[in-house]
């Protein structure tokens, strides 16, 4: 067996094994924060090795390997909601890459047909986690979910306060803690829309990783994933009108404004790594820079005008805006 064939498969199988032991993890307690940050680390690692295998082998062997995943995934949770959900929103991008691949080879035509094909199936896994376990199509049931188990956690942390304070809470506490319990939908619905932001991101990072492993790299310069003029003034006319909305629209808006506002995240980050490369900066503290401010920007994204996000957005917004926009076309 070739070199290359065994590496394929050796991605495939490892692949398979995250599914594996998160499913048991599942099954063993539930919907639990250890499972939760596992599924996190599934989505990029999975998707990540499922697509290196697809550049390897093909789409055969891979879609084989994503079967037996679900197999997987349906004998370790004993639960159909729960691994339907697992697998598809580790299975999404791989999935959807290697239905197109083959055809769009470069960076933007991929994405623009694989990402909303994945973006599909991702819905499909939450939708169908919700019927199966709600008893409905909609998102609100998981939601609600998420907003009763930050209920609990505040629960257990007032009772933690009562054994400080024997006597009776002070003012401000008290009031800390009516707020925070009034946010209980609030952080269900940024819960969602997180983990939306994180399969955004684990889309690029799957594909950049995959082409790397690969043993040619076809995906060519990532500038052309940089938004064209007239599309960026669009978005930034449509992003400062939607800031005026009316709760609860206004939320949801803005929540679709921040996930695509992470292009011209992008977009300033690229920028800043043709700067630092120019100026001969090291490639880990290059990648040091670049990696801490883009996790800096999905932590503080929708949070406040004035975060990293926010800053980086709007730098990447006037940078997709000028009428010259100087980048050295070099692949990251």
């Amino acid at each position: 067996m070739k070199k290359t064939k065994f590496k394929g498969f050796l991605y495939l199988g490892i692949a398979t094994l995250i599914l594996f032991y998160a499913s048991v993890l599942y099954r063993g307690g539930g919907f639990s924060g250890l499972f939760t940050l596992t599924l996190f680390g599934a989505m990029a690692g999975a998707g990540i090795l499922y697509t290196a295998g697809y550049r390897l082998l093909g789409a055969a062997p891979a879609w084989a390997a994503m079967a037996i995943g679900l197999v997987v995934c349906l004998v370790g949770c004993k639960e159909s909601g729960t691994a339907l959900l697992l697998w598809a929103l580790t299975c999404g991008t791989p999935l959807a890459v290697s239905l197109v691949w083959s055809r769009r080879e470069k960076i933007r035509p991929l994405s623009i047909a694989a990402l909303p094909l994945a973006g599909g199936i991702w819905l499909s896994g939450a939708l169908l986690y919700s019927k199966l376990h709600f008893g409905s199509w909609a998102l609100n049931a998981s939601v609600a979910q998420i907003a009763d188990k930050y209920l609990a956690a505040v629960e257990q942390m007032e009772q933690i306060y009562r054994r400080i304070y024997p006597e009776g809470f002070p003012e401000q506490l008290t009031k800390m803690l009516e707020m925070m319990r009034g946010m209980d939908r609030v952080i269900g619905f940024f819960c969602i829309v997180f983990i939306a932001y994180a399969l955004f991101g684990t889309f690029f990072l799957s594909v950049w990783a995959a082409d790397r492993m690969a043993e040619k790299r076809i995906l060519g310069g990532w500038y052309s994933l940089i938004p064209s003029r007239g599309i960026s003034w669009i978005f930034m006319l449509g992003y400062f009108f939607a800031m005026f909305l009316a709760e609860p629209r206004y939320t949801n808006i803005m929540a679709t404004f921040h996930l695509f506002g992470f292009f011209y995240v992008f977009t300033a980050l690229y920028a800043l790594l043709q700067f630092l490369r120019r100026k001969n900066c090291g490639r880990f503290l290059r990648r040091l820079i670049i990696g801490g401010l883009f996790a800096l920007a999905y932590c503080s994204a929708g949070n406040s005008l004035v975060s990293v996000y926010s800053l980086l957005m709007m730098a990447g917004l006037v940078i997709a805006t000028m009428p010259r926009v100087i980048i050295v076309k070099k692949t990251p």
